[in-house]
């Protein structure tokens, strides 16, 4: 499953999970100092707002890519209910070298299973999980009579909002959601040329064990 988000996200499989930060347990030095270097007095920053404070790191620096990883959080991984920036995993971005070190894809998926836990506890509140995985993934995998859009890699380049609208119509005069086939997972690019390099060197040794045979 880590797969099938990489395919459709392109985000990283690192070997370092994500820690998500708990009030009152958590090191708040660094988010102390997100918070005055955008001189807030609290965390209530929109998403918008980051965007425009960003503008202002020129040369990028690690605060830049501080921000950006909280954007990719709060749009892609675990948005709030409030509509304000996810700050809980600002602690797995001190050391800005090591961000792609995460393991972005487990936590897509973790995030995707405590949403709907608790957004199925009370529907009337809003879903904060990873919707653009699941929409993406969804319309990826499941082909309505024929695949009209072709397959990309990642799967969410090949979508756009008037492809999802024709789409989510489709399915509408179908019957419903839900109904067409399921189709085959793409392999990761780097999969394929490990399958193939693997493939190449069973070859080799075959060659040069009947070659040896011969001789």
């Amino acid at each position: 499953m880590e797969n099938d988000v990489a395919i459709t996200l392109g985000f990283p499989q690192g070997g370092t999970k994500i820690d998500r930060r708990t009030k009152g347990a958590e090191d708040t030095t660094l988010l102390e100092d997100w918070k005055a270097g955008l001189k807030m007095d609290d965390l209530n920053i929109t998403p918008m707002q980051l965007c425009k404070a960003m503008l202002a790191y020129k040369e990028g620096w690690e605060w830049f890519k501080r921000h950006l990883a909280l954007l990719i959080t709060t749009m892609f991984l675990e948005s709030t209910a409030t509509g304000y920036v996810n700050t809980y995993m600002i602690n797995n971005f001190a050391d800005v070298t090591k961000i792609a070190d995460l393991n972005w894809c487990e936590y897509v998926l973790r995030s995707l299973v405590d949403s709907k836990v608790a957004w199925a506890k009370k529907t009337s509140q809003k879903f904060t999980g990873p919707i653009v995985f699941l929409t993406v993934f969804y319309v990826d995998r499941l082909v309505v009579y024929r695949r009209s859009v072709p397959r990309t890699f990642l799967a969410f380049k090949g979508w756009d909002t008037h492809l999802l609208n024709k789409r989510e119509k489709a399915e509408i005069s179908s019957g419903g959601f839900g109904y067409g086939y399921i189709d085959d997972p793409q392999e990761l690019p780097y999969l394929n040329e490990e399958k193939k390099s693997d493939e190449c060197e069973e070859e080799l040794q075959v060659t040069s064990t009947n070659t040896m045979s011969c001789n």
